[in-house]
């Protein structure tokens, strides 16, 4: 692998045509006209989606078992995306509850469906090591860490399935 730093823009062989892209930390990620997910970089925390290999790519990987998706974001070292149906299925570093799976501490090597959030999502932004969603309703549910009271639950509780923030139930545009 080339972990030569790049300073002039370069292409990035066989990727395929992309609507749109995000950028964590250590991990890129795009999405494809075809509703695919690509990702390469670090894999120290599973980011890349494929089944736990955990070395870094410099070339695109395809992120299997998603459905069709129109949205991915990524954080510290994780990854979100929202499938077209409003599904939100997240996959990466668990190290503060961020995949919203109720649990902490277990990295997940395949994106999962997010629970307790059903089909309802309209938007989502993977943050260093939370994640926030807006729902069909309007409203936000965030998870992960919260030592800033970055959730907005007025705590610094660390939360591993999503919550409202405080008076963010209702009324929210993105």
């Amino acid at each position: 692998v080339d972990t030569d730093a790049q300073y002039d823009a370069a292409q990035i062989a066989a990727l395929p045509d992309m609507t749109s892209l995000a950028a964590g930390r250590f991990t890129t990620c795009g999405v494809t006209e075809l509703g695919a997910v690509w990702c390469w970089g670090d894999d120290r925390n599973l980011q890349l989606g494929q089944g736990g290999t955990g070395t870094q790519s410099a070339a695109p990987v395809e992120v299997t078992g998603l459905p069709e998706v129109d949205q991915v974001s990524v954080g510290n070292a994780h990854v979100c995306a929202r499938g077209v149906d409003g599904s939100l299925w997240c996959w990466g570093s668990n190290s503060y509850g961020q995949l919203g799976s109720g649990t902490v501490g277990v990295d997940r090597s395949i994106p999962a469906q997010v629970p307790g959030i059903g089909a309802s999502v309209r938007q989502v932004a993977a943050g260093s090591e939370h994640t926030c969603a807006l729902t069909a309703a309007a409203g936000v549910r965030c998870w992960g860490r919260n030592g800033s009271n970055q959730l907005g639950d007025g705590t610094t509780t660390d939360r591993t399935a999503p919550i409202t923030p405080t008076g963010l139930s209702s009324g929210a545009r993105s």
